[in-house]
């Protein structure tokens, strides 16, 4: 097995061609659908603030606040949270429908890729949808 561009993988402790533990895909999403959506994604993107009390004691009381103390948090922007999964562990973490619908062409270029593939390692229908 070889790199995309044609160049010998390297051997790797418990790496073997039939079963490689990385692989490259390059090219596999189409660059000018990335140049058009990351601008777009930039512009709806809203993080999600989540309240936490600040529980690590032995916390750097200069950088990152006090012991204890209350914080907001900007986490990501989520497109869609799996509670079975405990995706949404965080209280009040909501899912942004506009987003999901800007980035699911380039969700399912990610998804024919990933899946064609592992495929190829694991045989047919060994994958579902990943996204």
């Amino acid at each position: 097995m070889k790199h995309m561009d044609g160049s010998p993988l390297p051997s790797r402790t418990g790496w073997t061609p039939e079963h490689p533990q990385h692989g490259v895909l390059s090219d596999s999403v189409d660059r000018a659908l990335l140049n058009e959506l990351f601008p777009q994604i930039k512009a709806i993107f809203k993080p999600q603030i989540v309240k936490y009390s600040n529980t690590n004691t032995k916390i750097d009381t200069q950088n990152d606040g006090e012991h204890g103390e209350k914080l907001d948090w900007k986490v990501s922007s989520y497109m869609e949270v799996d509670e079975a999964n405990g995706g949404a562990m965080q209280r009040n973490v909501t899912v942004d429908p506009a987003l999901l619908e800007l980035c699911q062409p380039l969700l399912d270029q990610c998804n024919a890729a990933f899946t064609a593939w592992y495929e190829q390692l694991h045989g047919s229908g060994s994958i579902k949808n990943l996204v």
